[in-house]
Parts: C-alpha cells; structure tokens; sequence
C-alpha cells in the first residue's frame, strides 16, 4: 500500500503521518510548519490543523519562540508505557511459571488499562480446569483480584469519582457499593494481597498482588485462579504466601527494594 499523503483519504491516517515524521532521527530536535509541509507534501493549512489538534492532545508540543514543534509527553508516555509493558512481562513470565508450578494453579499478569486490568500474561496449570482468560483480555478492576491490588494502591478520590457508577453485578459476590468496596481496599493494603472471591465468575476465586517499579509506583499485578474450594483455611495462607513472594520477585527484579506485601508480618485473610 502506498504512503503517499495523497492516497490517504483518513484524517487519522495522515495524523499518524505527521508523528512518524516526528519520529524519524533526523527529526529529533524539531520540525517546522513548512517543514512538515514540505515533507508530507500537503499544504501548510492543513498541516497546521493536524499539528495543532496533536498539541491540543499533547503528542506534539510548540515552542512559542521558536516556532519549532517536537514530539510532546504524550508520545514519550505512550514508549514509556510500552517499553514497561514489555519489560514486565520479560521479566515476570518465568516467576509466573514458578508460581504456577508450586500451585498448580493458573497465574495471570495483568497491567492497569483505563479502567480496567489488561491481561498480558497467562500460564496456565496441569490441573483439568482451564481457565478462560487469555492475553488481550479486559476485566474490570473492581471485582478481579488483579483490578483489586492495583486499586488498593490509588487514591480514594479515584474510587469515588470514577467507579462510583461502575460497579455492575457480575456475581452474588461482587461489590457494588463504594463503601464496602474501600473497605475492602483498605483491607488489602494492609494485608498485601487481595482477593476475588467469586466476584466476577461463579465458583472461581483468585488472589492477586500488585507489582511496583523501582519509583514504588505500581506497574501492574499479578494472581492465580482457581476452584473457590481451594482457597479455605490453610490453602487460602499458603497461596497467599505464594502469590505475594512471586509479586515482590518480580518487583524486585524490577528495582523495586520495599516490602509492600507484608512478607514480614506474613498475614492472611480469614473467612
């Protein structure tokens, strides 16, 4: 297919142009209107509604001086996000794998999408139940057990301002009041894991626990699911045991150097 400008009939196509101009090394310290007209080969009326719509969204930004334009935060964020995402499944995928094989339970990883958790990662167990998750799959957070450690870690006013309307039924368990659901979260920050307790599938529970980078900011998390019968009395402490040790591995692996959960206290939810 042609990437001439003037076979691309979609606004969003020769928007995506105009950031690949950005992109290219010679590029790197900023381009001008004419510039990017010159380039792409359309007019500079044009070009300046496309740079001005990708200022407004912060994928390019303007220097007011010099009239220069350069790639903004947006697209540094969005390298960031995926150099990140990359490099946590790398590194967490051989402790899933380990975690997997102390359990015989699936484990997942999961990264913060909106508002939901992405699923990035699965391994999955011998045991005859399979579990119906997959890379590319989305759930929301606040009745996964992934969502939930993730979430434990954001401010309350979160919670409240964006989740408020949010907090559907999928289960007789799952938590559709914000208050019982902070109170939950207030739970798993002090225990270090969280729990879906047949929150989002009937029969089926999960613990989770959040991954945190080298800045203590949370890269996303990871849990095992399994039968809800699995997880009574002490199945529930050594799984949790379990998943938290795998989660400050990986965060550790990725410069992460505090105890967020609780290994050396080695608390665990009672029913």
């Amino acid at each position: 297919m042609s990437k001439n400008p003037e076979n691309q009939s979609s606004t969003i196509a020769k928007g995506l142009m105009v950031l690949d101009l950005f992109s290219k090394e010679e590029n790197l310290k900023g381009l001008s209107l004419t510039d990017v007209s010159k380039k792409l080969n359309i007019n500079q009326s044009t070009s300046y509604r496309y740079l001005t719509t990708l200022c407004e969204y912060g994928w390019i930004e303007k220097d007011e001086t010099s009239y220069i334009y350069r790639l903004g935060n947006k697209a540094l964020q969005l390298a960031g996000a995926y150099l990140t995402q990359m490099d946590l499944r790398s590194v967490a995928h051989v402790h899933l794998q380990k975690l997997v094989e102390e359990t015989n339970q699936t484990a997942h990883l999961g990264i913060l999408s909106g508002d939901q958790i992405l699923y990035i990662d699965k391994v999955e167990s011998n045991s005859p139940l399979q579990m119906r998750s997959y890379p590319g799959m989305v759930a929301p957070l606040y009745c996964t057990a992934m969502g939930k450690a993730i979430l434990a870690t954001m401010p309350v006013s979160y919670i409240q301002n964006e989740l408020h309307d949010k907090l559907q039924k999928r289960t007789n368990n799952t938590l559709t009041n914000v208050d019982d659901l902070l109170q939950n979260l207030e739970m798993i920050s002090d225990l270090g894991y969280s729990m879906d307790n047949e929150e989002n599938e009937e029969g089926i529970s999960c613990i989770g626990s959040a991954i945190f980078g080298y800045d203590n900011k949370v890269l996303g998390s990871i849990s095992i699911s399994t039968l809800t019968k699995n997880l009574e009395g002490e199945g529930l402490k050594e799984y949790s045991i379990r998943v938290r040790m795998a989660a400050s591995s990986i965060s550790k692996s990725m410069g992460c150097i505090t105890d967020h959960w609780k290994l050396n206290v080695g608390k665990f939810i009672t029913r």
